[in-house]
């Protein structure tokens, strides 16, 4: 199990990283654009679209396995915290198990549409300047979702076993990892 979670916690860490790269990326695009509009009255010809089909669908999708891997979910624990904690730790078992069959099922069907895009070459109209192609963005939905089941499927058979599994959120890697239960 140590070899599977070294795997996972290598491909979210490049995940993330891809994503905080991409997070650059849309800072200096936005920003050459701002200085060109602003100073030269031409702004970059298609920032919008490449904004929200590029950088927002791959900030959004990729790191979804980071938020599983570091227990940085939105939770809501008002009944729980009134409950054992043997039921507690059942409860987050089957939690984390429908994480799996969820996002299992959005990486299937979201790769049967990034196929779909593909094989259509689809493109993305700019005005006045011709077309974007926008079938590349698709495929970020399907590697997030795969690697979030992963990760939780993981994190699943770590529940089970008692295997510690993940970081909590704000500590390095190495410096306490444990799940909730």
């Amino acid at each position: 199990m140590t070899r599977i979670n070294q795997f996972m916690r290598r491909l979210t860490d490049i995940l993330g990283w891809f994503s905080a790269l991409l997070v650059v990326l849309l800072i200096l695009h936005v920003g050459v654009d701002v200085v060109m509009r602003t100073f030269f009255k031409t702004p970059l010809v298609g920032t919008i679209e490449f904004v929200s089909i590029f950088y927002m669908v791959g900030l959004t999708f990729l790191p979804l396995a980071l938020a599983e891997r570091y227990d940085t979910h939105i939770i809501v624990e008002v009944l729980t915290e009134l409950m054992p904690k043997r039921v507690v730790h059942v409860l987050i078992i089957l939690a984390t198990l429908l994480i799996v069959l969820i996002c299992g099922l959005l990486c299937l069907r979201s790769w049967q549409e990034a196929w779909s895009q593909y094989q259509r070459g689809s493109t993305v109209l700019i005005a006045g300047a011709g077309s974007l192609v926008s079938w590349p963005s698709y495929f970020a939905l399907p590697v997030g979702f795969a690697v979030a089941a992963l990760t939780s499927l993981c994190k699943f058979f770590c529940l089970l076993t008692g295997t510690p599994f993940g970081e909590p959120a704000g500590l390095p890697a190495g410096e306490g990892s444990d799940v909730r239960g």
